[in-house]
């Protein structure tokens, strides 16, 4: 007898299980390298902001601005940390994402914005919409607004924080929990992006984290066991970055204050 007929039925469903991570890995891997910076998609996404907003027929001339500014992006974000997505049948509604960048708070973070060209652009601004998922970041990051000409470096501008410790240790929270909202509801069109991206940067973003958190904080330091249990459920594995009786109490206090709520609930 040989291979796995020599196995428990436990060691034998372990295995199983570890087959299928491998497996799981390899799709996830392989979809994040293959997804673009820009890409041009044949309809909007549902859960776009905009979706409701029916443009009325599009002027030849607009229709030329777009595809002008489309070209132009082509040339910047190519190899950038900004993803763009645009779609044949509503050529005014677009999609993107940015990268947090390196040496802010904000590094590895993921933020999706849904954009709305006007009929009359570019005599009007574009509309943005940040998808926030209820957390705010930074005063300069709104849910809605308009980008204007004067806003060119909008990018540099909502990036931008205090570096005292006490301000990163403030950003560092709601943005630890926007990534774990993003993990469990991925924006449409992104969805490969997003857990590629977070299964690539789990370990900085782990390393971050405890590089700024206070281990006598028992709200941060279950913070950081549910970043460090969303990443190994998107396949990342994380056993080094933690103390293994930490989390079990961690996960335990978690499990008690989500009874509690349940109760609270049926009352």
């Amino acid at each position: 007898m040989s291979g796995d007929k020599d196995l428990g039925g436990t060691e034998k469903t372990s295995m199983r299980r570890n087959r299928e991570l491998e497996e799981i890995t390899d799709v996830v891997e392989l979809a994040f390298r293959e997804f673009e910076n820009l890409g041009k998609l044949q309809k909007p996404p549902r859960d776009h902001q905009f979706i409701s907003k029916k443009q009325s027929k599009m002027e030849n001339s607009l229709v030329e601005n777009i595809n002008r500014e489309w070209e132009f992006l082509m040339l910047c974000f190519d190899n950038s940390s900004t993803y763009i997505r645009t779609y044949k049948e509503r050529p005014d509604l677009m999609r993107a994402m940015m990268v947090g960048p390196e040496g802010t708070p904000f590094r590895d973070a993921l933020f999706c914005f849904d954009i709305h060209i006007p009929n009359n652009y570019p005599a009007h601004s574009p509309r943005l919409f940040y998808r926030s998922y209820g957390h705010h970041l930074n005063p300069n990051l709104n849910e809605n607004f308009t980008l204007s000409a004067p806003d060119a470096d909008k990018g540099f501008i909502i990036f931008n924080v205090d570096p005292k410790p006490l301000r990163i240790k403030r950003v560092l929270k709601p943005t630890s929990e926007a990534i774990l909202c993003l993990l469990k509801s991925p924006p449409q069109n992104f969805q490969d992006f997003v857990y590629g991206h977070f299964r690539t940067r789990a370990h900085k973003i782990l390393s971050n984290f405890k590089s700024h958190m206070d281990d006598h904080d028992e709200t941060t330091t279950r913070l950081f066991f549910k970043l460090v249990r969303a990443f190994e459920a998107n396949g990342t594995y994380c056993q080094h970055h933690y103390d293994k009786e930490a989390y079990d109490r961690a996960l335990k206090q978690d499990k008690k204050n989500a009874n509690r709520w349940k109760f609270f609930k049926k009352v």
